[in-house]
């Protein structure tokens, strides 16, 4: 399990990393498992950029690719449209 990823969630704490050449700002709220057995995290994307340019919605991210990831001590809410028990995984480590 991805300690930073796990402590960004446990304790509400805004995310930054490198992903797919991007620099994404994230909130993030589930960690664990996806069906195909990849360690993966939904949060919602609030700042940075992305392939597909929408930046604040809810996505989800493969760990494996992540890079340079740190909480950037900003806190953040559970925030509006998040359902506990995601059924895109298949093991849930933690979530807020």
């Amino acid at each position: 399990m991805n300690e930073t990823i796990a402590y960004a969630i446990r304790e509400m704490q805004v995310l930054e990393f490198d992903y797919q050449g991007f620099h994404r700002i994230v909130e993030p709220h589930t960690l664990g498992l996806n069906h195909k057995g990849h360690e993966v995290f939904r949060g919602y994307q609030t700042g940075g950029s992305s392939r597909r340019g929408s930046i604040q919605e809810w996505k989800i991210f493969t760990v494996d690719e992540v890079k340079h990831s740190c909480t950037n001590g900003q806190r953040f809410s559970e925030r509006e449209g998040y359902e506990h028990g995601d059924k895109a995984f298949s093991t849930i480590y933690v979530e807020v």
